[in-house]
């Protein structure tokens, strides 16, 4: 009982830190990088698109359960590159498919909004296209706790470039020079702590300044994705659950803040 116990508090606090990738395949011919908390369609789309195509495929796809797939930003595709390999530059193990080509994000080019952003996987490199021209796709979507993810994109004049920007309240789209917010869901810690509690800020510092920076932290962090809706739903059910749980945290928070 313990034991369980212990796991139980364990798996609250954690949620996603900004650290290196960690991808999981969930078994169902979709990638999770439990990172950033995207789900990827593990597969190439069959075909090539233009822009506007391949927006709708991901749009229109209905898959594993899940409808509110779409098209990755620059950044977002930019993050499951393999800078180690090439022809490929692709995670073999995860995206065993993935066609040493161009591939669409859904990132329109600044200084000409016919064209739009791409990641050439055959070395990693990106560049922009004209929309009508023709593109492989590959379907992303939030994880299953929107707060684990916030993919900023933000058009560029030509000659410049950005960098990807992630926070952790929520899941974020854009497909303008201004990001637009949606959150997808609670993760359990904010659940019980509340939005802008500093005691929270002490256990997300924890999260990524400890925890991730070992193979076993980063299983543990894992573990906890995969296990979010269970404890949700039992911080649900019960109110007296989710007071011992923030007397954990709010233990837990002192101790790691220190």
């Amino acid at each position: 009982m313990k034991k369980s116990l212990y796991c139980f508090f364990l798996a609250v606090v954690l949620w996603h830190g900004d650290v290196c990738a960690a991808f999981f395949d969930n078994g169902d011919s979709t990638i999770t990088d439990t990172v950033s908390g995207l789900m990827w369609q593990k597969v190439t789309a069959p075909g090539i698109y233009t822009w506007d195509q391949a927006k709708a495929y991901c749009e229109n796809l209905s898959f594993v359960g899940k409808s509110d797939w779409r098209l990755p930003t620059r950044n977002e595709l930019q993050s499951i590159v393999n800078y180690n390999a090439y022809k490929p530059s692709a995670f073999s193990t995860f995206f065993p498919d993935t066609v040493a080509a161009w591939y669409w994000s859904s990132t329109t080019y600044a200084g000409s909004t016919g064209d739009a952003w791409y990641v050439d996987f055959n070395y990693g490199g990106v560049s922009s296209l004209s929309k009508s021209d023709h593109d492989y796709v590959r379907a992303v979507r939030a994880g299953q706790c929107g707060l684990f993810v916030s993919s900023t994109t933000t058009s560029t004049p030509a000659g410049s470039s950005t960098s990807s920007s992630t926070s952790s309240s929520t899941s974020t789209t854009s497909t303008t020079a201004t990001t637009t917010t949606t959150t997808t869901g609670w993760c359990p810690s904010q659940k019980v702590l509340g939005e802008d509690s500093p005691d929270l800020e002490a256990l997300r510092a924890f999260r990524d300044n400890t925890l991730a920076q070992s193979a076993v932290g980063r299983r543990v962090i894992e573990i906890y994705y995969n296990n979010a809706d269970t404890i949700n739903a039992a911080l649900d059910r019960s109110p007296l659950l989710q007071a011992a749980a923030r007397k954990a945290l709010e233990a837990v928070s002192m101790m790691v803040g220190r």
